[in-house]
């Protein structure tokens, strides 16, 4: 399963030292992020073919529980990064003479805060009233990801010395090595045991590659000094706040879910919930793209609306085109990854998850904007309340839906969707007054009709073949698109370009 952290959303700043003008610079920009998207590419393929594996191989009852077990991993996580991520890249891309002691004291911290992570992480699952083998996994889950942990801190450094390439290779290489040994490990009888154990043996392999390459680099002997550690701690303290949200609402949504369904459901949830995960990161990095051009039309109400509104299309035409093919090719995606005669009932969790998959999109660029704006306090304050409120609507509901309708996803998906439409208003009622221009409205009304002329030319069709039906999707909303001016000659010579710079790199 893909996790992203919103650390990397924080702007680092550029180093002092040695600095690249012009060409040099942007050929090192184009490089580097070459070198992460291939990496994210990468990594993202070999997620899709492990979750394949595991889906079928665990079965929807062990699948959901590995899903409960990483997922409460990643939130235990948070806590140990302890918002390091763009801290370190900054201060390490600032002062790489000093990267030995950053390095070692980014260590030594999520080495310490490790400890009380498990303690926590497997008290939570005792008080939800899981059996002691539950308890007994989770403890080793989180020991298990403690060295990805490790050497993810490790990749961290090598952006910060500009060498992307290597923080893509450790990440490869990481997957490339749970996929094996999950593999072999299923050849030659194993269960879920044996993909914790996998996780964390491919970790420290990773590991060791990354502490060869930074010998290479000649980062120096690492050392633990105190004022370093509370320089990171201390610095780290507002991105952690972040981070928790971020990952809070994945986390409360499992937590309800094991708490308050039968755990098959959870497994048909965590199938739905890592396609969704996946399906997001594109429009993460279009609002990536977007930043600095938000950024610089700071303080000019007539730029800022232009902005957005230049960011907003892109989003606008990716998320409605995103959740109208979800919404029709749940079964397909369903069917391939995981198998619909084990899974036949994620179909329907994955279509409900639609509309929301379009508001996330949404808040995602609202949040980039706001966080710009000054305005992150305000909305991160509205977005516990709404959590709050989303755990005590989703406690009462889930159980109401499973009684009715045999599936307690149905209830946190409405609770869900709820929460981020209530999310949506009020980030666009903290936002500047007038920043969403009439432009954006008809760019919204273009989207929809494009996206209900391609369904509707799909469900038209006499054949039911996906081969065909995809296809004939994507060329009709294309095609409605420019008809109706949603995509003009511009967007094709920006994707033209895009794609010359990608084949020169």
């Amino acid at each position: 399963m893909p996790d992203a952290s919103p650390e990397e959303l924080v702007a680092v700043a550029p180093a002092p030292v040695a600095p690249s003008t012009g060409a040099a610079a942007n050929g090192s920009v184009a490089r580097s992020a070459f070198h992460l998207l291939s990496g994210q590419v990468a990594t993202t393929l070999l997620s899709i073919l492990l979750n394949a594996k595991l889906g079928r191989t665990l079965g929807a009852t062990d699948f959901g529980l590995y899903f409960f077990l990483l997922t409460s991993t990643y939130f235990v996580n948070v806590f140990m990064e302890w918002g390091q991520g763009s801290i370190l890249v900054r201060d390490v891309a600032r002062r790489p003479d000093s990267t030995a002691r950053f390095l070692g004291s980014a260590l030594a911290i999520r080495v310490a805060l490790a400890v009380p992570g498990t303690i926590v992480g497997t008290l939570v699952v005792r008080l939800l009233g899981y059996d002691l083998r539950t308890q007994l996994l989770m403890a080793l889950t989180i020991v298990a990801f403690t060295p990805n942990s490790l050497f993810q801190t490790f990749g961290l450094v090598f952006r910060g010395r500009e060498r992307m390439d290597l923080d893509a290779r450790a990440t490869v290489l990481n997957k490339v090595l749970h996929v094996g040994m999950v593999l072999a490990a299923f050849a030659l009888g194993g269960h879920l045991l044996a993909v914790i154990v996998s996780l964390g043996i491919a970790a420290v392999i990773t590991l060791g590659y990354a502490i060869a390459k930074s010998r290479e680099l000649a980062f120096g002997r690492l050392r633990i000094e105190a004022q370093a550690v509370r320089h990171l701690m201390s610095h780290g303290t507002p991105v952690l706040g972040m981070a928790v949200l971020a990952q809070a609402q994945i986390y409360i949504e499992t937590l309800l879910l094991s708490a308050l369904g039968p755990a098959v459901v959870l497994g048909f949830y965590g199938a739905a919930r890592t396609i969704t995960n996946t399906l997001i990161m594109p429009a993460s990095i279009l609002i990536t793209a977007s930043y600095p051009r938000l950024s610089r039309a700071l303080g000019d109400p007539a730029a800022m609306r232009e902005e957005v509104a230049n960011a907003l299309r892109p989003v606008l035409i990716l998320g409605i085109l995103v959740a109208s093919g979800t919404a029709l090719f749940a079964d397909v995606a369903i069917g391939v990854i995981y198998g619909k005669e084990g899974y036949g009932p994620a179909v329907t969790i994955l279509q409900i998850m639609s509309p929301w998959l379009f508001l996330v999109f949404l808040n995602l660029l609202f949040a980039s904007v706001l966080i710009i704006q000054g305005r992150a306090t305000p909305i991160a304050a509205i977005r516990v309340v709404i959590m709050a409120a989303f755990a005590l609507l989703a406690w009462h509901v889930i159980p109401l839906t499973e009684q009715r309708w045999g599936s307690a996803a149905i209830g946190l998906l409405a609770a869900s969707l709820l929460a981020e439409t209530v999310l949506l208003a009020a980030s666009i009622s903290l936002a500047p007054r007038g920043i969403l221009s009439r432009r954006s409205l008809a760019d919204l009304l273009r989207a929809l009709f494009s996206a209900g002329a391609a369904t509707a030319v799909v469900l038209a069709l006499p054949v039911s073949t996906p081969i065909v039906r995809i296809p004939v999707f994507l060329l009709s909303f294309a095609a409605a698109a420019i008809a109706c001016r949603l995509l003009g000659r511009a967007d094709m010579e920006i994707l033209r370009n895009a794609l010359n710079r990608t084949n020169r790199l």
